[in-house]
């Protein structure tokens, strides 16, 4: 997991040079005016939350 935790973190942080990083106590935030992903890891995988607008 953690070898797939680094590609992903350098795909999110090279979307926008305005993305920044927050880990927290549970997860780790990508965020440019708010949250843009936020990534739980798990044992066995990468939990991850986009959060986006749809109808």
């Amino acid at each position: 997991m953690a070898e797939l935790f680094k590609v992903f973190r350098k795909e999110v942080l090279a979307l926008d040079p305005g993305v920044t990083e927050e880990f927290l106590k549970l997860y780790v935030a990508y965020k440019l005016e708010s949250n843009l992903v936020d990534v739980v890891p798990q044992a066995k995988r990468l939990r991850i939350a986009l959060n986006m607008e749809f109808t």
